[in-house]
């Protein structure tokens, strides 16, 4: 053997470049086998934990101590952790409370991801038109009431208006006496439903009655109406706008839907069938 070869052979790092040649073409023959990530591993990140301090912030207008911010870690694991055992256990197969937060998130990221097209004023114009009745201005009445307990009190004390220009007493109550021009939903939260329809068939500028609540019999003096009114197009037409939105953005829904029937193939056993009339059965069938 040549001088230089038993040199090199004697020289330590001769010895390391060799083991390590055969260790990394053992690896090569033998595989990389790279040990695989724990899934039972939970991973917190800065992001999430922000996330979290941020929330607890919001509702507490001031910033976690550091104690506070271990207390929240430790009650996000918590929540993590039970949550992971339970789906390990099967816990949210079938639970009617977790499917219905699941399709909620679906229905958010569907409205998300529903990209529309901005409508041209002839669209608008016409979806106006169609829907008119949607964006008109209610009709409105200022009036003045008096609360008596029986229809009999109610009709006696307007019976005495025909001989006295008196405005009637009527009964102590809570009740606002003097109503200022008021749409008939307001009106019908204070008084009970129907209560403004029987008020539309008043003539204005003297006391009638007696008109029924769920307080007893009133009578009233209407000093103004207004009738419902449609404004034109121009001042409301973000409105036009938004409700036609929500009514693509519905179709569209519904197309995703029709799509989710089929890939799903929706199914009824023959017992819901035989319950569920024609009608019913062609709303939930593919």
């Amino acid at each position: 053997m040549p001088p230089i070869f038993k040199r090199l052979c004697a020289e330590p790092l001769t010895h390391f470049v060799i083991a390590g040649g055969l260790l990394f073409a053992g690896s090569l023959w033998l595989g990389d086998e790279t040990p695989e990530a724990n899934p039972q591993q939970v991973n917190v990140s800065l992001e999430e934990f922000d996330r979290l301090s941020t929330l607890w912030q919001r509702q507490r207008n001031r910033v976690p101590t550091l104690e506070e911010q271990q207390a929240l870690l430790n009650d996000y694991l918590q929540e993590v952790l039970l949550a992971r055992e339970a789906m390990a256990l099967g816990l949210d197969q079938d639970d009617i409370i977790i499917q219905r937060r699941l399709a909620q998130k679906m229905q958010f990221l569907l409205e998300d991801t529903i990209s529309l097209a901005q409508p041209g004023d002839d669209v608008l114009r016409a979806y106006y038109q169609e829907h008119a009745q949607q964006f008109q201005t209610p009709a409105r009445v200022a009036f003045s009431q008096r609360l008596f307990h029986s229809s009999a009190a109610a009709e006696a004390a307007l019976a005495t208006l025909k001989t006295s220009a008196q405005t009637p007493l009527g009964e102590r109550s809570l009740l606002v006496e003097d109503f200022e021009l008021s749409e008939p939903q307001v009106i019908d939260n204070v008084f009970g439903a129907g209560f403004s329809q029987a008020l539309a068939g008043l003539s204005t500028g003297q006391w009638q009655g007696p008109v029924r609540s769920g307080y007893g019999y009133h009578l009233v003096l209407i000093s103004q109406q207004e009738p419902a009114a449609t404004p034109p197009f121009e001042t409301v037409q973000p409105q036009v706008l938004a409700a036609w939105l929500e009514q693509e953005q519905g179709r569209a829904a519904q197309r995703y839907l029709a799509e989710l029937k089929q890939k799903y193939n929706v199914a009824l056993d023959e017992p819901l069938q035989a319950r569920l009339n024609p009608v019913q059965l062609s709303q939930v069938t593919p």
